[in-house]
């Protein structure tokens, strides 16, 4: 998306506006290929417009072995691109002793709660490894600036 770089994707999304869509040819890999030989992986950020479903499951291996806390974009204009629904990220990510958290350092409790926040009011949030959701709203905390300090 020339007009809208930040939008751009494997697939286009339908806009209100021209966005200026130009295909372009890229190299597709994995993230279990690109983490190879990696003894350790504290963070990983995903914000791939709708193919962070793909990218997970393209880094299971990575993701179980090494444990990292993985930001997620998740929003309805975009996972609905690839057929996936609101509880999808929430579910992969059960299936592999992750927690659903949020910018402030809420967990969601379950389903049903993931079902109420997903797409409420932001698209961001964190997937936590269930062996570090007991200090998560402290480690979150104590990483956020200090205004006036």
């Amino acid at each position: 998306m020339v007009e809208a770089p930040g939008e751009s994707g494997f697939k286009e999304r339908v806009t209100p506006a021209e966005r200026g869509a130009t295909p372009i040819k890229v190299t597709i890999s994995t993230l279990d290929e690109q983490a190879k030989g990696l003894s350790r992986l504290d963070y990983i950020k995903i914000d791939t417009e709708g193919h962070e479903i793909s990218v997970i499951k393209g880094g299971r291996t990575t993701i179980e072995s090494l444990r990292p806390v993985i930001s997620v974009e998740w929003g309805q204009p975009t996972y609905e691109l690839y057929g996936h629904s609101k509880p999808d990220i929430y579910n992969i990510a059960r299936s592999m002793n992750y927690h659903m958290g949020d910018l402030f350092g809420n967990v969601a409790a379950d389903l049903d709660e993931w079902m109420r926040v997903s797409d409420w009011s932001y698209w961001d949030f964190f997937m936590i490894p269930e062996e570090k959701i007991s200090n998560w709203a402290q480690l979150l905390k104590s990483t956020q600036c200090k205004v006036g300090s």
